[in-house]
C-alpha cells in the first residue's frame, strides 16, 4: 500500500476503508494520513475528519505540523 499511498494517496484511501480488522485499519489509516498530509495536507484533512478514526487520532493528525 505505501508506494500506492505516494503516489496515489486517494485511491489508497480507499483500500484502507476496506481492511477488516480494526486496529490493523487504524495502523494502515496513521500511516496513510502522515503521508498524505504531507503531499496534499487540504485533501488530507478533509478524508482524516470523514473517517471512523477515533476522534484521539483524528485530533493527533490534524494538530500535528503537516496538518495544521
Amino acid at each position: 500500500m505505501y508506494p500506492l499511498a505516494q503516489h496515489d494517496p486517494a485511491t489508497a484511501a480507499n483500500w484502507v476503508e476496506l481492511i477488516d480488522n480494526r486496529d490493523r485499519r487504524i495502523s494502515a489509516s496513521m500511516n496513510l494520513a502522515h503521508q498524505w498530509l504531507q503531499q496534499d495536507p487540504v485533501a488530507a484533512r478533509n478524508w482524516i475528519t470523514g473517517t471512523d478514526l477515533p476522534d484521539q487520532f483524528k485530533q493527533q493528525l490534524l494538530n500535528s505540523p503537516a496538518g495544521r
